[in-house]
């Protein structure tokens, strides 16, 4: 077995959801061929989460290795990880997340029997039956994704439980900067990563027994209700930033969302709540196609600044 994995996390601010996550990894079981570390990031935190990671490195009984990106952002934080990481197989997770004891070990298992696929995911459960059933996928059903059966609004897997091979993500590229929590665009790097994947003529496989629960504490109704406008605004971004690329199959996507909302719910609006909400999610995607539109100007803007004079 040649599968190495390195467990690439972020963190900011949340101690506790660190200390508890990195306990949890102490359960891990693998077999003799399979080796992991685990590569932390800390997003420019502000409470104790360095003096407890520091502490914990003194008695874990795996390795870690564990570095600060100060300026905020999920996919800086990630970015760092990735280029510390020493592994075949890179491993995301979150710092809410307890991973099943056998979880790295179907990684390695999946990836040294499986050389055609390059990107896998699996089970997301709720830790606490309390929470919101939200970022959670429940199939038990294994499945395989192309470009030609990919869905940007119903992703094959989570980024709290999704693995690449590193020679597929150097292929592609880091997690885009702009995108994810801390940044413009709060959410979607999972998506622009997976798409960018399968673009790239790559597949994606989900695996059932690749077992996460995700401890996210969502329970109110304003609590569901912002995460849904950070992915519709997401969406948006997402949309505008492959359109400018000239992406005929994103561009479907985008006439075939917005074309249903406006036809389907567009004449509900006075007399069906549902459809009411259809068009807030319309106004969301527009917004996070408005907001990545400025980014890109700002980044055309600087380009051309440099490139006038010299620099």
């Amino acid at each position: 077995m040649n599968v190495a994995v390195s467990i690439i996390v972020s963190t900011r601010n949340r101690a506790e959801y660190t200390r508890r996550f990195l306990n949890s990894l102490q359960y891990v079981t693998v077999g003799p061929d399979c080796r992991w570390e685990l590569v932390l990031v800390d997003n420019g935190s502000t409470d104790h989460t360095a003096e407890l990671v520091h502490s914990f490195c003194q008695e874990a009984n795996y390795p870690i290795k564990f570095h600060t990106e100060k300026q905020r952002g999920k996919s800086r934080a990630l970015n760092m990880g990735i280029a510390a990481a020493q592994g075949t197989v890179l491993a995301f997770t979150d710092d809410d997340v307890f991973v099943s004891p056998d979880w790295i070990k179907i990684i390695c298992d999946y990836f040294d029997q499986n050389h055609d696929i390059d990107c896998i995911g699996g089970t997301v459960l709720l830790f606490n039956p309390q929470d919101a059933p939200i970022t959670i996928k429940l199939s038990q059903e294994p499945a395989v994704v192309d470009a030609a059966s990919f869905a940007p609004d119903d992703i094959p897997i989570l980024g709290c439980n999704m693995a690449i091979r590193a020679d597929a993500l150097k292929e592609i590229g880091p997690f885009d900067i702009d995108i994810g929590p801390g940044a413009t665009i709060v959410a979607g790097e999972d998506l622009d990563m997976l798409y960018r994947l399968v673009r790239r003529g790559h597949s994606i496989a989900y695996v059932p027994e690749m077992l996460v629960y995700h401890n996210h504490g969502r329970r109110s109704q304003k609590d569901v209700q912002d995460l849904k406008t950070g992915y519709m605004v997401g969406r948006g971004a997402f949309y505008t930033k492959y359109l400018l690329q000239k992406d005929g199959l994103v561009a479907l996507w985008a006439y075939r969302e917005i074309k249903s909302i406006l036809l389907r719910d567009l004449p509900k609006i006075p007399y069906n709540q549902k459809s009411r909400q259809h068009l807030k999610d319309l106004f969301h995607i527009l917004s996070g196609a408005s907001t990545y539109l400025q980014i890109y100007s700002k980044y055309r803007s600087f380009l051309n600044h440099n490139i006038n004079y010299g620099n």
